[in-house]
């Protein structure tokens, strides 16, 4: 094909932002119906790719015409620009940065008081909104009083800005599903967040969306808000839609009723949670006080079916951004990701409100068999308080989209990983690490006692909950005296040697020696150093490694 579409097909597979699903499906777009979806991304700036493309996806998904033109307006909107001045010379003198600047003139480095709040978001902005030249010309023609909130962009040059607001307050409002509603939603509010992140001079920082799926399951959607708006893996903004507007109260109530926890993973740091609730065309801003599942309303609904609510939304939504960055400013350094999904190469850990929910596509890697032998291991060790609990049996959860069937278990309790790619919390010194293994050595020995081998025992899969530590990730459980099982393709890095053997409670014991020998603490005495030797030699159970002076004395 064309230079335009390998160039097209560069940019998606270098998009960070898309999973590879939705890659595979832009690309065979390319292929199929190069005439319509390579306008979608050609001349959009990169930090915007991800989420354009993200949007035209929904937008198919939705089949409304109308709504896929209303995604592309930013596309064109710098298309426009750019036919009057070359591409890299129009981004060079691009002033988004110093409008986003004047925006906060007045911003104060603490989140305002929750008594404070309504107040401070409804300020009006201490500058204009920006829009392109002959849109400002066409709004204060209609509505005179615009000329309050809005400015042409030739004042202050600020394109990107301008071509964003324009392209949100272009299309009329289509309230047909919540899909739709969900993507008009988005423009007023994500999507200025994500450019005024992107141009922050100050304290430049990313913000991450996810939204539920209409091919998703009920009783998922049911659980998580319809919208979650994260940063540093933190909860600090979620919305909820319905299509009918005289179901605005039900989407308030929800609000309260999804995550409704969230403050206690924050340790007082954060004070309240913002939200929207979203009904037809009317959108309320609301807020939830920690410790409350009661939403408090601020101002009035607001209308996304005039150009004059939807430019009062994007001010207010320029304010929320204010109390978010200064609320992110001040997280505790270690908290409970809710909203957030955790990828690794065999599953995926999203976090919800006290517990996690684990998904692992079946494949020859990981049959379907397996489930039922994970139903077998989690009901031996429901007991124990050393082990990660399954809230319910491990289920099949099929895709309503592609198909594809996952296993599912819902685990609790929440805890804090020892080691991972966020933070390490190891033991630091001798009684920190004496207390792990006395938990470790307690989960292994009810494992052992049930006839299973835990056959992983990483630090990557002990979590710390309060005082407590619990051995997680039993999808590696194996049948003592079993060959243990290990997924087509994944590589056992710590011990491999002993995984070509039938698996012995011994081993078990090997593996939590070598994390008591990998801290490498300077005051680990001869007891601890003895103990540790015992265990690598094979020569002591669980049971008898719990009674040594080192832990008992």
């Amino acid at each position: 094909m064309s230079l335009q579409a390998d160039e097209a097909r560069a940019k998606i597979i270098n998009c960070e932002a898309l999973d590879d699903k939705q890659k595979a499906k832009m690309l065979l777009l390319i292929n199929t119906e190069p005439d319509t979806t390579l306008p979608v991304f050609t001349g959009v700036p990169d930090f915007l790719l991800g989420h354009t493309l993200s949007m035209h996806l929904e937008g198919l998904k939705a089949d409304t015409q109308s709504d896929v033109a209303w995604r592309l307006e930013v596309t064109n909107s710098l298309k426009q620009q750019q036919q009057h001045q070359g591409a890299s010379e129009k981004f060079a003198t691009d002033r988004t940065a110093q409008k986003v600047a004047a925006f906060q003139q007045s911003s104060s480095k603490l989140p305002p008081a929750l008594n404070e709040l309504e107040r401070f978001i409804f300020t009006r902005l201490s500058a204009k909104l920006p829009v392109t030249d002959s849109y400002y010309n066409g709004l204060v023609a209609q509505n005179d009083a615009l000329k309050e909130m809005i400015e042409p962009v030739s004042y202050s040059g600020a394109d990107i800005l301008a071509a964003l607001i324009v392209a949100a307050l272009h299309p009329e409002f289509e309230g047909t599903d919540e899909i739709v509603i969900a993507g008009q939603v988005d423009t007023l509010l994500y999507q200025i967040w994500q450019c005024m992140c992107k141009f922050d001079m100050d304290r430049p920082f990313t913000l991450s969306r996810k939204r539920n799926r209409a091919d998703e399951s009920a009783t998922l959607r049911l659980k998580r808000p319809d919208l979650c708006i994260t940063t540093s893996r933190a909860l600090l903004f979620k919305g909820e839609d319905k299509t009918a507007e005289a179901d605005l109260q039900k989407a308030i109530e929800q609000l309260g009723t999804k995550m409704s926890n969230w403050g206690a993973n924050f340790h007082g740091k954060v004070e309240y949670l913002l939200c929207y609730a979203c009904a037809g065309p009317i959108l309320q801003f609301c807020v939830l006080p920690r410790g409350s599942k009661i939403p408090r309303m601020l101002g009035s609904e607001m209308s996304m079916g005039t150009q004059a609510g939807r430019l009062r939304i994007i001010a207010v939504a320029i304010q929320v951004y204010q109390v978010i960055k200064a609320q992110r400013a001040h997280l505790p350094d270690h908290y409970f990701p809710l909203g957030w999904t955790d990828h690794t190469s065999l599953s995926s850990i999203e976090f919800f409100d006290g517990y996690v929910q684990k998904r692992v596509e079946y494949s020859q890697a990981w049959p379907k068999k397996r489930r039922l032998f994970m139903t077998q291991v989690y009901t031996a060790c429901k007991d124990s308080a050393y082990l990660i609990h399954a809230m319910a049996s491990p289920k099949d959860s099929p895709s309503p989209e592609t198909g594809v069937v996952y296993y599912a278990v819902d685990l609790e309790p929440l805890g804090v990983p020892l080691l991972s790619k966020y933070s390490d919390q190891r033991p630091k010194n001798q009684a920190e690490l004496k207390s792990l293994t006395k938990c470790v050595l307690s989960g292994v020995q009810d494992l052992h006692n049930a006839g299973y081998g835990h056959t992983d025992i990483r630090w990557q899969n002990i979590i710390q909950c309060g005082n407590s530590y619990r051995l997680i990730d039993l999808e590696f459980v194996c049948k003592l005296k079993q060959r243990p099982f290990t997924p087509t393709g994944y590589v056992r890095k710590a011990r491999p040697d002993l995984y070509s053997h039938k698996w012995v409670a011994e081993y078990d014991l090997i593996l939590v020696a070598d994390l008591l020998e990998s801290c490498k603490l300077p005051d680990l005495d001869g007891q601890g150093q003895e103990l540790m030797r015992a265990m690598q030699a094979g020569n002591v159970s669980a049971g008898q490694a719990l009674q040594h002076p080192w832990l008992t004395g």
